[in-house]
């Protein structure tokens, strides 16, 4: 059975990354530039920079 690699390309925003990992059920997506592999995206790695994003927005709504 032949598992079919999905990706994205390099300037695909964090949306359409998080709705691949959601809709398909799969923990990672590749970054494919020009037909190579160029870096791998994984639900780890959506987690620490929506956590991260969370943090930020939560320090400027604070006032600092």
């Amino acid at each position: 059975m032949a598992t079919e690699v999905v990706g994205v390309e390099p300037e695909a925003p964090v949306s359409e990354v998080a709705r691949l990992l959601a809709e398909r059920r799969i923990h990672r997506v590749f970054v494919v530039k020009d037909e190579k592999v160029e870096g791998v995206i994984t639900t780890l790695d959506l987690l620490e920079w929506l956590s991260d994003a969370y943090a930020e927005a939560k320090r400027i709504g604070n006032g600092g």
